[in-house]
């Protein structure tokens, strides 16, 4: 028996009342069984049609020898209604999910990003990875003793366990004044770095914290890597109050 990993759907995080801050939004991954597509070419054809893909590069994938190869990952909902509509054999899909950072640029660095495969590589997304990402499900597919593909094999999903959501001690609304502030900042003075941090003296609860130069978590690989590789809210020594 083969195993190939799904992803499970990972947590949300969420501030101190409830609002999202970060959650993944359910896609489907199309996926093939080589052995089992019938008249390849003619299907490579349909299949890169409904998914927007070369057709060599399609048929390079249900030529090869094995009995698994993902098609595409993370598809559009129209894509994957195209694809479903053809009912090919030895064609599935499967749900997976996206990070979507709904609040877009609030609390990056705090919050972090997530890399192609769903695991954290910043921030909290990083801290939480174990707790946020769950327990990933197989799709098992049954071989000969030497691994080779068996005709008519059985297949078996097993679906994945969500991840646990994350709840803050951020304020939403605290933090959206803290980012209107910090803009007004760089708008007015053009400095090199801008930190603010809110915190509750009572009980040291962090209620807000954001920096400038910002970026979004959603695309950071837009971003040059000194903007999101580290948070200048923690990485930097200061003096709590005015400095004059």
């Amino acid at each position: 028996m083969r195993d190939v990993p799904v992803e499970a759907r990972r947590g949300a995080i969420l501030d101190r009342n409830g609002n999202e801050l970060a959650t993944s939004i359910s896609v489907d991954s199309a996926y093939a069984f080589p052995p089992q597509v019938k008249n390849k070419r003619e299907a490579a054809e349909k299949i890169a049609d409904a998914l927007g893909m070369d057709k060599e590069d399609v048929y390079k994938k249900l030529t090869q020898d094995v009995g698994f190869v993902w098609l595409k990952r993370r598809i559009d909902y129209e894509s994957a209604q195209k694809l479903k509509a053809l009912k090919l054999d030895g064609v599935e899909l499967v749900e997976e999910s996206r990070r979507f950072y709904r609040q877009e640029s609030l609390a990056a660095h705090l919050i972090g990003f997530v890399g192609d495969d769903n695991q954290g590589l910043l921030g909290l997304e990083s801290v939480y990875d174990r707790e946020l990402k769950g327990i990933p499900g197989r799709i098992v597919i049954e071989k000969d003793a030497v691994g080779r593909n068996i005709p008519e094999a059985v297949h078996k999903y097993i679906p994945p366990v969500p991840g646990s959501n994350l709840v803050l001690t951020i304020d939403q609304t605290i933090q959206f004044f803290v980012e209107r502030e910090l803009d007004k900042i760089v708008e007015t003075h053009h400095p090199k770095l801008a930190v603010i941090i809110v915190m509750n003296p009572k009980t040291g609860e962090i209620l807000a914290m954001g920096s400038r130069p910002g970026f979004n978590p959603g695309n950071w690989q837009q971003y040059p890597q000194s903007v999101w590789d580290h948070n200048p809210s923690i990485g930097y020594n200061y003096e709590p109050g005015y400095n004059f």
